[in-house]
């Protein structure tokens, strides 16, 4: 591996970590905006919230490392073409399939990797979150069955639980 292909790699995995962080916390804070009051109907605590958030983080990495390396890839290029540094090894004689091929090698490899997640870690992940939800609303039924507790079931009739 030559000097610049460290340099690019090195470039291009620093951006992509950060915009693959950002975007796990945007998926898991719709994840927590989708079960949270459910499970605070229930009395969950804490630890639950997080296990579950656990178990969704290999989807959120899976759905969210394509479009960060998308934006990885667009701010590296943007700002090598913006410092002339694209033009300078296109001076020294660098042929531009050269500079891409890193690039390539790297989006390839993230490709691979998000589809063997995706088809072994992700769907047991999700399977074990599920399962914990299910668990954590039979375990706990009488968080809705408290007296004075008013609420509505699935075809829409308002039950009132009475002391």
């Amino acid at each position: 591996m030559k000097t610049l292909d460290r340099y690019l790699l090195r470039e291009a995995l620093a951006h992509f970590l950060v915009g693959l962080a950002a975007i796990v916390l945007l998926f898991l804070a719709g994840a927590v905006y989708e079960v949270l009051a459910p499970l605070v109907a229930k009395g969950a605590d804490p630890y639950t919230l997080l296990r579950y958030l656990l178990y969704r983080t290999p989807e959120a990495l899976v759905r969210g490392a394509p479009v960060a390396y998308l934006f990885a890839l667009l701010l590296l290029l943007s700002r090598m073409a913006e410092d002339s540094e694209l033009k300078a090894l296109l001076a020294l004689g660098v042929r531009r399939e050269r500079v891409l091929w890193p690039f390539l090698l790297l989006g390839g490899g993230l490709s691979l990797l998000g589809f063997a997640l995706g088809e072994s870690l992700v769907p047991r992940s999700l399977a074990a979150g599920q399962d914990l939800l299910r668990r954590q609303v039979l375990e706990r039924p009488r968080g809705l069955l408290t007296p004075g507790a008013t609420f509505q079931d699935a075809r829409g009739r308002v039950v009132h639980v009475g002391e």
